[in-house]
């Protein structure tokens, strides 16, 4: 016969063992199921990404950065893309700035079709290409704010004038040291 106090620290391990590699999942936020694939790219400034920093392809998000390493002086950026995702070893990876406020994204741009795609793990032979942010403000952009910007200047303009043409100045002693 077994002793019943023997059977419930087997359950109560066994409950634990389960809760514990639940835990370390969800912290770790790799998941238990993750089917994405892992590519590794290097580049030689961080740009502002972080972990969780998305990653697009044709306007559409696929994947996101999911650990940052320093390695020999260099950064390296490993991928979480999902697993459907195919690319050819010619497809280039761009770091590119999102808006005014420095959010970065990774933009995927295929250059070619090739057949020798990215495996799981494989580390991308090019850096990281970092695209200034020089597509945010374009010329026909500035053509439709230009009016109100001058409006704006010239309001501004005309209220310090009145400002300053309204202050007394009569009563100001000045101090000598």
């Amino acid at each position: 016969m077994s002793n019943p106090n023997y059977t419930n620290v087997g359950i109560f391990s066994t409950v634990m063992i389960i809760f514990s590699l639940i835990g370390y999942f969800f912290i770790s936020g790799k998941g238990i199921f993750d089917h994405s694939t892992k590519l590794y790219i290097f580049t030689n400034e961080a740009y502002s990404l972080k972990t969780e920093t998305p990653i697009l392809f044709r306007g559409l998000k696929i994947g996101k950065i999911s650990d940052l390493h320093s390695v020999q002086g260099n950064l390296l950026v490993e991928l979480s893309i999902e697993e459907e995702m195919k690319f050819p070893k010619s497809t280039k990876f761009f770091s590119s700035q999102i808006g005014f406020f420095g959010d970065q994204q990774i933009d995927v741009e295929i250059t070619e079709e090739g057949n020798h795609l990215y495996k799981n793990g494989d580390t991308i032979s090019t850096y990281l290409i970092y695209k200034p942010m020089n597509n945010l403000v374009d010329s026909s952009f500035l053509k439709i704010i230009e009016p109100s910007l001058k409006e704006l200047s010239k309001t501004v303009g005309e209220a310090l004038i009145e400002y300053s043409e309204s202050i007394d100045t009569t009563n100001i002693e000045i101090k000598e040291k």
